[in-house]
């Protein structure tokens, strides 16, 4: 290597040549520390001609450094020798030569040497916690024999005591000459030992002492559960252990804290001893009840320790309520007296004795001796004495202090006089008058206390409670006897019960009761049948009926109504009536005339306007013909009746019968009927009124007498009536009742159940009809008999088991009775009866009946239809 050294200056003839330029021709830059490198320098001249002689001094810049020799005189070539010794220190040295005027540095590269040692630069002797990782990490250095850290050296490190783990594991040391590795701490307490080792064999041990982790669990040790008196400090002290997660005693720092009632800890912040203990004193709070502290550690985990705080002995007994109050004489105060003893800090102390005794005013305290709850409370109640004014009742218990001060605890109550008890009526009840006018007599009561005394000055306020009406002077105040009038009572318009009130504050209402009456005849209005229609010569469904109305419109009762028929033909059962309670007056049963078409009829009373009703005839059609052929005397009235009968049936039976060519004999019906010679289409009935047995016996008989085979359904029929007893049914004006339920035996209702096996229990004590059509109507129509259909089981032969049960269908007209005053009903019972005999029937033509649950009784006694069995063989054609 050749380095130009530039000299500064000239030189003269007289001496040597001036050295401008020293060149380095022999120098390595780089060497291993201590060890020595060869230097050979070279002046030159202005020319580049060698100098010799050239006085050279060189000196080593470096500490530790060495040159031999350090000085000379360059040779003929103008060279100049010396050997550099590098210092034991790795990294850049110099050399400064002096040659002549000129000078010049030599740097050179000192390496390390042979890595001959491994040193714990950083990270031994910590101290951690078990399965943590250390805070600081691991550096080992690799260093040569003069302590020059070598780099690229390769290193293994392996965990030699106490478990854990390093990372990495192995490496090469970097350009510091060092490695860095974590270590994570094994789970066992004390001294681990890490070894880092490097090729060839050399190696070094870390150290480190791995204390208890952070607090993950608390054991509860000791002094749970305790109890203890208000403000005083608990026996035993609280104690927990905690354990890192390897189960390891921890000192994490652990809390105390009162949560309750309150109270308060010696310390509240505990470092555990190396056994994980930690421990505090509890210092109770002053209220009674149960308090809690809880321990924990950061971490997390909780521990709960709860005591019992109790009352300190009692202090003082106090008054809790029921003091001041304003009460009767002689009676009981509303609120019962409560007391309670506590301790020096408020708190009730339980099961301590208490008195209580009346000290003024007279009356009575129950009980007198007893002890306190679990909250110190007692009670008593107070009964006043006789006399107005101040009642006083003590309460104590040995060695009280009421308030602060010596002595029982005094509760004061005030007597005055009794106070309203009852209100009664004295005057004005019971009354008549008029819908909306007044009472003659106006209402008064009496005001009196619980002993009868009447009570001057109290407020009553009167007021209608049914039935409308007014009053004026509605709030007067009791006299001097307790009594308070109303001014007047108005009735309502509506008729009927009214009902006035008495009220006083505090007490139970008083009735006072008046009839409201209707007032004078003002109307005469239609209530019911108006527009209905039914097959000509058929009476219809609804009764036409009219009101009798005041001027308010409550029916007036006792009017007479006058019905007649004023078109159309036909008839009514009711020529006249009285109007009832309601004002309604019925004419019950309005018959058609015989042909189709409008019908009318006029209602009408005395000094009021009349009204009409209309009803249409229909033809009433059907396949099926009722035929009657009369016998003997029949009047136009009689025949009228029966006739309206027939047509009837005629309208309820729809489907035709098998036409029947026939010869009867003459009288062979039950009756002197003449002789019979052809077809029959459908049914033949003869009809007869004649002596039977006198008046109020027997009615009659009626039945088939022939019947087609198969079906069992008549061709011929008779019905016989006593004349000593028609022109009595004529009179009740129930003919047309009788020959519709005379007509329905010669049906088949009741004579022919047997032969159809419809009949059930016949004879016995529950006898009843089961055909289908007839029970499924029963049943939809309300009737709740256990067999339906219930069949009448009294009033002997030509009664029972022919009719439907009276104490369930009452007005029925297929019952055994005929009932007076009101309609006799055909209803849907009957009509599907016929079904199940094997009739077709409209059965929406029957009567409105809704009595199967059981009847109302009728207004008068019902008329018994006396029969007998028609007598003669049925003949099977």
């Amino acid at each position: 290597m050749l380095i130009a050294l530039i000299g500064v200056g000239c030189s003269d003839a007289a001496g040597p040549a001036h050295v401008e330029t020293v060149e380095v021709v022999d120098f390595s830059p780089s060497a291993t520390v201590a060890t020595s490198i060869p230097v050979t320098i070279e002046t030159r001249d202005r020319w580049g001609q060698p100098v010799p002689g050239v006085p050279i001094r060189a000196t080593v810049l470096t500490e530790g450094g060495a040159l031999a020799p350090a000085k000379g005189v360059t040779d003929d070539a103008g060279r100049w020798f010396t050997l550099w010794t590098l210092a034991s220190v790795a990294g850049e040295q110099s050399l400064h030569v002096e040659a002549g005027a000129a000078a010049h540095t030599l740097h050179a590269a000192a390496r390390p040497g042979t890595p001959e040692t491994l040193v714990v630069a950083d990270g031994d002797a910590q101290l951690g916690a078990v399965g943590e990782l250390l805070a600081d990490s691991i550096r080992v250095e690799a260093r040569d024999r003069h302590g020059n850290a070598v780099s690229d050296v390769p290193m293994e490190i392996a965990v030699l005591e106490g478990g854990g783990s390093v990372d990495p594991a192995d490496g090469i040391t970097g350009p510091t000459g060092s490695i860095t590795v974590a270590w994570t701490l094994g789970a066992e307490l004390g001294d681990q030992r890490l070894e880092a080792r490097m090729t060839g064999g050399r190696s070094v041990e870390v150290m480190a002492e791995a204390g208890p982790g952070p607090a993950t669990t608390l054991e509860q040790v000791s002094g749970n559960g305790q109890s203890g008196v208000a403000g005083s400090t608990l026996p035993e002290p609280l104690v927990v252990r905690a354990r890192d997660r390897y189960g390891n005693p921890s000192r994490s720092p652990v809390t105390f804290s009162v949560h309750g009632v309150g109270g308060r800890v010696s310390t509240g912040i505990v470092v555990p001893d190396p056994d994980g203990i930690a421990s505090t004193g509890w210092v109770l709070a002053t209220t009674a009840g149960i308090a809690g502290v809880a321990a924990r550690v950061q971490e997390g985990a909780v521990v709960q320790f709860s005591a019992t705080v109790l009352p300190a002995p009692p202090e003082a007994l106090l008054k809790d309520a029921g003091d001041g109050q304003l009460g009767y004489t002689s009676g009981t105060l509303a609120n019962v007296l409560v007391a309670r003893v506590v301790d020096g800090f408020g708190n009730g102390v339980p099961d301590v004795p208490v008195t209580f005794a009346v000290v003024e005013g007279g009356g009575s305290v129950a009980p007198t001796a007893t002890k306190t709850d679990p909250e110190g409370l007692v009670r008593a109640t107070f009964t006043l004495g006789p006399s107005i004014g101040f009642h006083r009742v003590a309460a104590t218990f040995p060695g009280a202090h009421a308030g602060g001060g010596a002595g029982p605890s005094i509760f004061e109550a005030t007597a005055a006089s009794l106070p309203p008890a009852r209100v009664a009526v004295v005057a004005g009840d019971g009354q008549n008058a008029n819908a909306g006018s007044a009472v003659t007599s106006a209402p008064s009561v009496l005001v009196s206390d619980a002993v009868g005394n009447p009570v001057p000055g109290v407020a009553v306020v009167f007021s209608p409670a049914s039935g409308g009406g007014s009053v004026s002077g509605s709030s007067p105040i009791t006299d001097v006897t307790g009594v308070a009038t109303v001014g007047s009572w108005i009735l309502g318009p509506t008729a009927g019960s009214q009902s006035l009130e008495a009220a006083v504050v505090g007490l139970a209402q008083t009735s006072i009761v008046a009839t409201a009456l209707p007032g004078p005849p003002e109307a005469l209005r239609i209530e019911a049948g108006d527009g209905q229609s039914a097959p000509a010569g058929s009476p219809l469904a609804s009764a036409p009926q009219v009101r009798v109305v005041d001027e308010f419109g409550n029916g007036v009762p006792g009017s007479t109504v006058s019905f007649s028929v004023t078109g159309g033909g036909g008839s009514v059962d009711m020529t006249s009536a009285v109007t009832g309670a309601d004002g309604i007056a019925s004419a019950l049963r309005w018959i058609l005339g015989s042909a189709p078409g409008t019908n009318t009829l006029r209602a009408s009373t005395a000094g009021l306007a009349p009204v009409s009703f209309h009803a249409s005839a229909t033809s009433g059609a059907s396949d099926f013909a009722l035929e009657v052929r009369f016998v003997g005397e029949v009047s136009a009235a009689q025949q009228s009746a029966i006739l309206a009968a027939a047509n009837r049936w005629n309208a309820i039976i729809s489907g035709d019968l098998p036409s029947a060519t026939v010869s009867l004999a003459a009288g062979s019906c039950a009756m002197g009927h003449p002789g019979f010679e052809g077809t029959v289409d459908d049914l033949v009935v003869f009809v007869e009124i004649t002596a039977v047995d006198g008046p109020g016996g027997t009615i009659g008989s009626a039945g088939p007498c022939w019947l087609r085979s198969g079906s069992l359904l008549p061709i011929f029929g008779a019905i016989t009536l006593d004349r000593d007893d028609v022109p009595t049914i004529e009179a009740n004006g129930r003919l047309y009742d009788v020959a519709v339920h005379e007509l329905g035996h010669v049906l088949g209702i009741g004579t022919l159940w047997r032969a159809n096996a419809l009949l059930q229990d016949a004879g016995g004590g529950e006898p009843y009809f089961s055909g289908a059509s007839a029970t499924a109507e029963y049943l939809s129509g309300g009737g709740t008999h256990p067999n339906p259909v219930p069949v009448e089981n009294t009033g002997g032969s030509g009664t029972r088991d022919a009719h439907w049960r009276e104490a369930q269908f009452g007005t029925e007209v297929m019952t055994g009775w005929i009932n007076l005053g009101v309609q006799n009903s055909l209803s849907r019972v009957s009509i599907g009866s016929l079904a199940d005999l094997g009739y077709s029937v409209r059965i929406g033509a029957a009567d409105h009946f809704a009595a199967l649950a059981p009847p109302a009784a009728p207004p008068a006694p019902p008329l018994r239809l006396s029969e007998t069995p028609l007598g003669v063989p049925i003949v099977i054609h």
